[in-house]
C-alpha cells in the first residue's frame, strides 16, 4: 500500500510542505533524460534479444540462404546452469554466519526465515533465473524486493453449514456476507416460567455466499523487466544514482487494491497505452506477436494507468540537503499521489560485465553478436555455393534450345538443342 487510506493527498502535501509544481518539474526533467538514455540502450537490448531468439542477422536477399547461427543462445544457456547452481546448489540460498556463541541461535533463525521467504513465499528460483538471463542477454537484470500489503478479494459459497460454523465464519473481520439462506427447524422446548411445552423455530443450517477481503502482508521478490527501470545518464552505480524510476502499467483495479482512491485513478484510465508503443520496444522483441492495443473492455477497472515510482534525491523537508525520496505518480502528466522520504532502493541490479564508473556495463551477448553474424554469413555463402554447384546456372543460345528442357531439373532429363554447344 502506498499511503495511509485515511489520509488525503492534500493532507500528505501539507505534512511534507513541498512545492508540488517544482517537484513535478524535477521529476519530468530527470525522467526525460533517463528515458532518452535508456531508450538508446533498449535498442541494443532489442537487437540482442533478436539474436538470442535466432531472428538475426537477417538475410541480405530473399534469394540467399536464411541460415542463422545461434551462438548467443547456445552460450547463454550453457552459462545459466552453472550460475544457478551457485545459488541453488545447496538447500540454503542464504546463510547468516554468527560472530560469537551468543549469535548462533539468532543466525540460524535468520537463515531459516530468509530461505523461507525466497523459496516458499516467493518463486525464488524463477526470479533469479529471469534476472540472470536478462543480464546475460540485455546487459542488466533487476530484482525488486518490497513489502506488499495490497488486498485481494475472493468469493466463496457454503451450503448446509451448521449454526456454529456460520457464527465462526461471520466473526472473521475480513468476511462480508453477500447472500444467505436460512433453513429453519421446529423444536419443542419447556417454558421455564409456566412449565408448558412450546414450539420454537431455530436455524438448522445455512447456505451463505461471502466475500473475503484479505491483505497479502508479505515480502515480495520479483524480477523486473529491463525496460521498466530508468537510471540517470551519469550514474556511477544504482545506489548512488540521483534518479531511479520503476515505470509500470497497472489497471485501475490494481491501484485501488494498493490503497488509492478509485475515482481519482479512473481520471487517468487509459494513460498506460502510450507507454507500450513508445517505450516497450524490447517487449515487442521478446514477444513479436504482442498486441499493444489491448482488450477493449467497457469497465474502467480494467483500463491501464501509467504508474511510476520515482526514487530521486530532492530537498523535501527544506533543510538545504537533498535526501532520497520516493514519489509515486500516475498518468502521462506525472500527477503526484504520494511522496515520502526513503532510505534504500528496493531494486537490485545485476550486470555480468560491469564497467568502472558507469551503472550499465556489457554482457556476453554484446561480444557474441558479431561472431553469430560472421558465422551466419559464412554458412549462408557455403550453402549458396553448394546450391549453385548442384543446380548451376545455364547459358543458352536463344531460339536454339528448348526452354522447358532447361528449366526442368529432374535427374537424367535431356535438353533438346538445334545445334551442338547451344547450352553451357
Amino acid at each position: 500500500m502506498e499511503y495511509d487510506k485515511d489520509q488525503t493527498i492534500e493532507e500528505l502535501q501539507v505534512e511534507d510542505s513541498y512545492n508540488e509544481e517544482e517537484l513535478q518539474g524535477v521529476l519530468k526533467s530527470e525522467m526525460d533524460d533517463a528515458k532518452d538514455f535508456i531508450d538508446q540502450i533498449d535498442q541494443d537490448r532489442a537487437d540482442a534479444t533478436d539474436y538470442y531468439l535466432g531472428n538475426s542477422p537477417t538475410a541480405q536477399s530473399s534469394m540467399q540462404s536464411e541460415f542463422v547461427s545461434t551462438d548467443v543462445r547456445d552460450s547463454v544457456l550453457f552459462m545459466l546452469p552453472s550460475i544457478m547452481r551457485t545459488f541453488f546448489g545447496t538447500t540454503k540460498i542464504v546463510e547468516f554466519i554468527p560472530h560469537g556463541p551468543e549469535d548462533i541461535n539468532l543466525a540460524k533463525q535468520q537463515t531459516d526465515y530468509i530461505n523461507y521467504v525466497i523459496q516458499q513465499k516467493n518463486p525464488g528460483f524463477k526470479v533469479l533465473y529471469d534476472a540472470f538471463k536478462d543480464a546475460l542477454i540485455r546487459k542488466t537484470g533487476y530484482v525488486k524486493a518490497y513489502w506488499d500489503d495490497s488486498i485481494t478479494a475472493s468469493t466463496h459459497e457454503y451450503t448446509n453449514i451448521s449454526p456454529e460454523a456460520y457464527q465462526a465464519l461471520i466473526m472473521d473481520v475480513n468476511v462480508e456476507v453477500i447472500e444467505e439462506k436460512i433453513e429453519m427447524q421446529s423444536m419443542t422446548i419447556m417454558n421455564p416460567e409456566t412449565g408448558e411445552e412450546m414450539t420454537q423455530e431455530t436455524p438448522a443450517s445455512y447456505d451463505v455466499k461471502i466475500r473475503r477481503i484479505k491483505p497479502k502482508d508479505q515480502v515480495v521478490i520479483e524480477a523486473v523487466p529491463t525496460e521498466e527501470v530508468l537510471i540517470s545518464r551519469h550514474a556511477r552505480d544504482l545506489n548512488s544514482s540521483p534518479y531511479v524510476a520503476h515505470r509500470m502499467v497497472k489497471t485501475v483495479s490494481d491501484l485501488v487494491a494498493m490503497g488509492y482512491d478509485k475515482e481519482q485513478m479512473e481520471q487517468f484510465a487509459g494513460s498506460g497505452s502510450a507507454v507500450d508503443e513508445d517505450s516497450y520496444d524490447l517487449e515487442q522483441a521478446r514477444n513479436p506477436y504482442a498486441d499493444f492495443t489491448g482488450v477493449d473492455r467497457a469497465d474502467n477497472n480494467s483500463k491501464s494507468v501509467l504508474y511510476v515510482e520515482h526514487y530521486v534525491f530532492y530537498d523535501l523537508d527544506g533543510d538545504g540537503i537533498d535526501e532520497r525520496i520516493r514519489v509515486c505518480t500516475v498518468g502521462n502528466g506525472l500527477n503526484i499521489v504520494n511522496s515520502t522520504p526513503w532510505d534504500d532502493l528496493p531494486i537490485t541490479l545485476f550486470c555480468p560485465d560491469p564497467e568502472p564508473h558507469t551503472s550499465i556495463g556489457s554482457c556476453p551477448a554484446d561480444y557474441l553478436m558479431p561472431i553469430q553474424a560472421a558465422k551466419s554469413q559464412i554458412m549462408r555463402d557455403t550453402l549458396d555455393s553448394l546450391g549453385h554447384a548442384i543446380f548451376p546456372r545455364m547459358g543458352i543460345v536463344e531460339g536454339q534450345v528448348n526452354i522447358d528442357d532447361v528449366l526442368n531439373t529432374d535427374i537424367g532429363q535431356p535438353i533438346r538443342m538445334r545445334a551442338p554447344g547451344m547450352v553451357q
